[in-house]
């Protein structure tokens, strides 16, 4: 029986994005020889085995700028070559040639999102944690019970001096409508507070002022932010030290894999990578780095927030950027206050003569390094934990023996699966047999291996920018906020013990990269960022070929046809859809976008061609008529008869050759679509006249563990089950008779071998 069709899902757009550290871009590229012109090697991962080697000027794609950091500190791509090959190569022999910017974004780093105004008078700037603050009744008040998150535009209404930790207050209406009173370091503002105005109109030229900042080096786009400090620190020294690198390059590179962590306790998903090794996007879960449990690859965006220098200028967070020398002013007591919240110190100390806040004055004189830098570094490092720990003179096992009396206050050689040993046998290697020694040589550590080498700040700790022996891989720690943290408490410090400190000649050295952007990187917004669709669905049926990282599909309706519906499943719940519903077609040809944002406030969209046919009404072509003429065999469960290396568009083309008003789809055995690649043992294909549609399995006779290819793996995989090591089930149990008698025995091992070896083909 025949029926009339409503509509008919006939193509689907070849548009897709590689989704990897720099999602969302196409990236082409070339093999460069800069040495000679041997052919380039490609491995099977990074500092693996050699898969094949490319010749100069092979060109590539980049899937992934950041895949990983070997031994010797390089950066490697993942690459893909030929047709569809994927290897591993070292970036220094990979040239970019073009990047394509494709449809929607995710939570990376564009420069171009900064290069113009933002309509605003400020943003939240979150630091430590993304935690929401909350709005005040009064500078220094109780809350009002409204909040503003990280990234959130507020206008400035007016500014109240503060007193201790936080300096002055900000009057603020969000875009809520809501007011209240928010500590002046978490808002990001170029406009001046009424303190800085009234110093510059009653003390020195603000035109003065900008000038001399600009005969220093420093960018507009520094100015306002150094200007507001000055007028509230008149004495302090703001000199430049110039970058030469290319910001966006910079943000690159240290978005390496493992490269900046955060923890994922304390700060939202939008901060988080959506990075190939880092993400599902599909089941949207993001991966814990390797060795560190709780700890996630930070977002392109999140790292270029932190790396923005003029993320960190305002009186609080501007002393990232203080010098590391020694500091005569500081003393122990200032120090206990410091490490007030350590109690096990006493315990630490029993049997030694001294005390932690001596010793680390004694310790940081004579390794020239900042005592308050050195105690702020050390409660930064082991804050939290017991007094029985190994690294405060605790018992740990090495080797099968017991070991305790070392230390180590700064987690220095503290990585890997186990770390805290690892730790504790780089403090046995060094002698620091004593809490003195543990102090003096971490201190002499930093000092000789940091600080003598220009990276004298903290900021110049965590990112590897100054120095003059390569960058991004000699960086103290992972932690991306590890820079404002310590900066906190070294403020706190200097404002509650050293406010007179605060009056001096401070020297403050700040980078000024290339090609930085006209405006401040914003703190990124909190939510999830997945902004990309499970599933759409028109009149109810799936569009064929569907993929969440496809965005233009082409349907066909009838001419008689005035409206369709759409509707679409987001992969995240809290994202929402614009564009669904019923949609008139008056037209020939109609786009419909849907426009997907993330809870994180990112777009992306996905558009719909509809082409109206040129007849009214279409007839339905039976599936049986489809299925017996697309060149397959088939039985109520299966297609089989599929060689190795069949292209799954070979099977869409002929549905289409069939009936231009049928479509099939094709998913992987986990249920993802598939719209390239081979036929593998295990995978579904839906077929659908749009009245009805049928879905049979894959069964490739000799594919047994389901990758497509018919080798002597799956003869492992036949011995492993006739062992008991494995059963095979479903349509794997049949593809392990390849000699089809009915069981699975050595004799179908031998089939397989006869057809590596060209005496049989099993799926003819």
């Amino acid at each position: 029986m025949k029926s009339k069709i409503p509509y008919i899902v006939i193509t689907i757009a070849l548009f897709f994005a590689l989704i990897n550290l720099t999602e969302a871009d196409v990236i082409k590229a070339k093999v460069y020889c800069p040495d000679d012109n041997e052919p380039l090697n490609i491995r099977e991962s990074i500092g693996g085995n050699i898969k094949t080697a490319l010749a100069c000027n092979t060109e590539v794609k980049v899937l992934d700028q950041n895949a990983g950091v070997d031994g010797s500190g390089r950066t490697w791509y993942k690459i893909e070559y030929g047709s569809g090959s994927v290897g591993y190569a070292v970036s220094t022999y990979i040239k970019i040639l073009e990047t394509i910017k494709l449809s929607g974004s995710d939570n990376i780093y564009i420069k171009e999102n900064y290069d113009s105004a933002l309509d605003s008078d400020g943003f939240i700037a979150c630091y430590e944690d993304t935690t929401d603050v909350s709005l005040r009744n009064s500078a220094g008040g109780n809350s009002t019970g409204k909040k503003v998150s990280c990234g959130e535009k507020v206008k400035i209404n007016s500014t109240q001096e503060g007193s201790g930790t936080c300096g002055y207050y900000y009057n603020v209406t969000d875009s809520k409508g809501n007011s209240g009173y928010v500590c002046g370091y978490y808002v990001n503002t170029t406009k001046l507070s009424s303190t800085a105005t009234n110093y510059y109109n009653t003390k020195e030229s603000l035109d003065d002022y900008y000038q001399s900042l600009r005969n220093k080096g420093f960018p507009e786009s520094y100015l306002p932010y150094l200007a507001e400090i000055h007028a509230r620190h008149p004495n302090w020294i703001f000199e430049t030290e110039k970058i030469n690198i290319d910001f966006s390059t910079a943000v690159e590179n240290e978005n390496a894999y493992g490269r900046n962590l955060l923890e994922g306790a304390y700060f939202s998903q939008n901060y988080l990578s959506m990075g190939i090794n880092t993400y599902d996007i599909l089941n949207d879960i993001f991966y814990e780095y390797a060795t560190e449990a709780g700890w996630y690859d930070a977002s392109s965006e999140a790292v270029a927030y932190y790396m923005d220098p003029r993320t960190y200028l305002n009186e609080k967070y501007i002393f990232a950027f203080e010098s590391l020398k020694f500091n005569s002013s500081h003393n122990s007591d200032i120090i206990k206050k410091v490490l007030a919240s350590q109690t096990f110190w006493p315990k630490v100390y029993q049997g030694y003569d001294g005390n932690i806040y001596d010793d680390i004055i004694k310790a940081t004189e004579e390794a020239d390094i900042s005592s308050v830098h050195i105690a702020s570094r050390i409660k930064q490092e082991i804050t939290g934990i017991s007094e029985s720990d190994p690294r405060l003179g605790g018992t740990f096992n090495y080797n099968g023996q017991d070991y305790s009396g070392y230390y180590n206050f700064f987690n220095i050689g503290v990585y890997g699966d186990n770390k805290i040993v690892n730790g504790m046998v780089y403090a046995m290697n060094n002698g620091w047999n004593t809490p003195f020694n543990a102090v003096y040589g971490g201190a002499k550590f930093i000092g000789e291996g940091y600080i003598s080498i220009n990276q004298d700040t903290m900021y110049y700790q965590k990112f590897d920018v100054s120095t003059t022996n390569g960058h991004y891989t000699h960086q103290y720690m992972q932690n991306l906020a590890a820079p404002i943290q310590e900066t906190n408490t070294t403020y706190n410090t200097y404002v509650n013990n050293l406010s007179d400190y605060l009056n001096t000649a401070i020297k403050f050295t700040i980078p000024v990269y290339e090609n930085m952007s006209n405006y401040a990187v914003v703190a990124p917004s909190v939510g999830n960022p997945n902004n990309y669709l499970k599933d759409i669905k028109v009149d109810n049926q799936t569009v064929a070929n569907f993929s969440y990282d496809e965005f233009s599909y082409d349907i066909t309706v009838p001419g008689n046809v005035n409206s369709i519906n759409i509707s679409a499943t987001p992969i995240n719940s809290n994202a929402s859809i614009k564009g669904t519903g019923n949609i008139p077609i008056t037209n020939k040809e109609t786009t419909i976008t849907l426009t997907v944002t993330s809870e994180s406030g990112r777009s992306r969209n996905y558009v719909i061609n509809v082409m109206k046919d040129e007849v009214e009404d279409i007839e339905t072509v039976e599936l049986s008529y489809i299925l017996n003429n697309i060149g397959i065999k088939y039985n109520e469960n299966y297609i089989y008869g599929i060689s190795e290396d069949t292209d799954i568009k070979s099977l869409i083309n002929n549905v289409s050759k069939v009936s231009a008003y049928a479509s099939a789809t094709i998913k992987d055995k986990d249920g993802n679509s598939k719209t390239s690649g081979v036929f593998k043992t295990g995978d579904k294909v839906t077929i659908s006249n749009s009245q009805d549609e049928i879905t049979l399995t894959i069964l490739m006779y000799g594919d047994i563990n389901g990758d497509g290819k018919i080798d002597k793996d799956d003869c492992l995989a036949i011995l492993r089950h006739l062992n008991g090591y494995t059963t095979l089930n479903d349509v794997y149990k049949v593809a392990a008779d390849p000699n089809k008698d009915g069981k699975i025995d050595k004799d179908d091992c031998l089939a397989i071998l006869r057809h590596l070896n060209g005496y049989t083909d099993l799926n003819k």
